[in-house]
């Protein structure tokens, strides 16, 4: 039978293991962060164009195939009922 004693320096160990065990990081979840923001960096031309944008609009481009683009861009997209339509996904091209 354990006494109080003993019960109390087990609550303490457990408690202790449990708080640990929650405080540290792992390396994975470390180096996880690093390469996010590795990638990030890496998809940014130039950092400073957030900061300074170029007043001179964007010169070139076909303007009927921007027209086209940009009307398909307005008129796509899901409507609300379409949502809860089932996905059926074909492997292997075989007939049903």
């Amino acid at each position: 039978m354990m006494n109080t004693k003993n019960m109390a320096v087990l609550a303490l160990v457990a408690s202790m293991m449990t708080a640990v065990g929650c405080a540290s990081s792992s390396r994975t979840e470390i180096e996880y962060g690093k390469a996010v923001k590795q990638v990030t960096a890496a998809q940014v031309y130039d950092p400073s164009a957030a900061a300074n944008p170029d007043p001179a609009a964007v010169l070139g481009g076909d303007p009927d195939r921007l027209n086209n683009s940009l009307e398909g861009y307005r008129k796509e997209g899901t409507s609300p009922s379409s949502v809860g339509d089932p996905i059926t996904v074909n492997i292997g091209g075989g007939k049903n």
